[in-house]
């Protein structure tokens, strides 16, 4: 892995940033831009983070990329699936949000934000996104790691500064899933009103 990267600011000027901390597994990394040779970092206005428990299937949904060449990416489409699960070590697509919009793969870690435009996720390559690539630069549907989840890594991420994925060995349901299930006639038992459901060891 490389301590350092180029970024291209939106006015053009190029900086250079400080790897903190990367989260492999998910395709996370907390960048600090840095301030070189006696030049000043303009000033950057940040995106409003919203709450991605909140999105919807059928909610608007907004995707803004910055690919290779001068041109931005702007795309529209709908909420067309929420994650099932909170871990993301097992089935790791389950923990990501899906939207019907097509994007270049260049745009892949720009937001995709509500119809209010706060962000409430970062689009990543979904599974086979390599060979949709060679088919046709953009596809009907897009993977986002829901907001909720990356700021919930951000904090012990930048204080850690890991670079490595955490393993646990078991997987974890949202009780709203699990009472889904619980309550089916598979089931055969009624969910509690607190706690954490085990899937899978």
């Amino acid at each position: 892995l490389v301590d350092v990267v180029d970024v291209e600011l939106q006015e053009g000027p190029r900086r250079i940033a400080r790897i903190v901390g990367t989260e492999p597994t998910i395709d996370l990394g907390i960048l600090q831009l840095e301030e070189l040779h006696q030049t000043y970092l303009p000033a950057l206005r940040p995106l409003r983070i919203g709450d991605s428990d909140a999105a919807r299937v059928g909610h608007w949904a907004i995707a803004l990329g910055n690919p290779a060449g001068p041109g931005t990416t702007f795309a529209v489409g709908t909420v067309s699936s929420r994650p099932e699960r909170q871990c993301y070590q097992e089935e790791r697509t389950a923990t990501l949000m899906q939207a019907s919009l097509g994007v270049p793969a260049g745009s892949y870690g720009g937001p995709l934000m509500n119809i209010e435009g706060a962000v409430v996720g970062m689009l990543i390559p979904g599974p086979g996104a390599d060979l949709a690539a060679l088919v046709t630069p953009l596809r009907p549907f897009e993977f986002a790691l829901p907001i909720n989840l990356a700021m919930a890594i951000y904090e012990p991420l930048k204080l850690k500064g890991s670079r490595s994925s955490p393993w646990l060995g078991f997987s974890v349901l949202e009780l709203r899933t699990a009472r889904q299930r619980l309550a089916s006639p598979a089931g055969g038992k009624n969910a509690p009103a607190t706690g954490v459901y085990i899937d899978d060891v």
